[in-house]
């Protein structure tokens, strides 16, 4: 994924590939991108990255962004260089989630609505993907972190539904991939009461409300359970649609008693 050989083979020789890009990560650490960099490669695609270059040491153009990885950083520019944010062979590497969710993060801060469209519709896919593994994806708890930190606003959920789809997945695998039995997926929840409050509430209105899953909505005895999603055998591929998960009824889990949490009471709800 950080593989910067595009930089070299499509070097333009009318205009000077010799600015600096910088950037500055989430941790305050500054990460050295290329020296190898056309700023008039970007223009037409990113005109903000492009009057983000300033004349540096010895007339050398340089830049200094703020980005959430190398990787989101890298993607941008193969995005503007290439027209795709992804490497060739992208398609056989395994499932993961962040990357898909920082370049959203950055198609958003160097406003590029396409590339947002692009790399939140890769998200959903990667999402629906996931829910075929026997386990989940490596990133998931930093994509947890990430889309919480950038994306849980009540704005931002109405802009965009990153939050929303990622909720559904953890709900809809909750019991397959034993969320329940993760120490760090529970600390996650622990450490971020937003996404704690969002699983139970999810939960509830996936219980009541997803037509794949009937149930009798009047009975207050019967709680709120975490379903399970079973995958069918065929392969699905970027090209097909994503379908409605198929609901089954399972056993009842209480996730805020699993993170050690208490029920709130009505009025500390966080309103969306």
């Amino acid at each position: 994924m950080d593989d910067l050989s595009f930089l070299e083979q499509l070097t333009d020789e009318n205009n000077a590939s010799n600015a600096t890009l910088k950037a500055v990560l989430r941790d305050g650490q500054v990460c050295h991108i290329s020296d190898r960099v056309s700023p008039y490669r970007l223009l037409d695609c990113c005109p903000l990255l492009f009057h983000a270059f300033e004349d540096g040491y010895q007339g050398r153009p340089q830049a200094n962004i703020e980005a959430p990885s190398r990787s989101a950083v890298i993607s941008l520019l193969r995005y503007c260089y290439t027209g795709s944010y992804l490497p060739p062979g992208a398609e056989y590497a395994p499932i993961s989630f962040l990357l898909h969710a920082e370049t959203y993060k950055m198609a958003e801060d160097f406003d590029i609505p396409e590339l947002q469209l692009i790399a939140h519709g890769n998200f959903s896919c990667q999402v629906d993907f996931a829910t075929s593994l026997p386990n989940p994806p490596r990133d998931l708890l930093d994509t947890i972190r990430f889309v919480y930190a950038y994306f849980a606003s009540p704005q931002a959920r109405q802009q965009q539904g990153l939050v929303h789809t990622l909720l559904n997945y953890c709900i809809s695998v909750f019991q397959y991939h034993r969320l329940a039995e993760s120490v760090e997926f529970l600390e996650v929840a622990r450490e971020i009461p937003e996404f704690r409050q969002d699983l139970c509430r999810t939960n509830m209105e996936r219980n009541f409300e997803d037509d794949g899953f009937e149930t009798d909505s009047s009975s207050e005895d019967e709680g709120f359970s975490i379903v399970h999603r079973p995958k069918s055998s065929t392969t699905l591929t970027p090209e097909d649609p994503m379908s409605s998960p198929e609901m089954m009824p399972s056993a009842t889990v209480d996730v805020l008693a699993l993170t050690g949490s208490a029920y709130p009471d009505d009025d500390e709800w966080t309103l969306i």
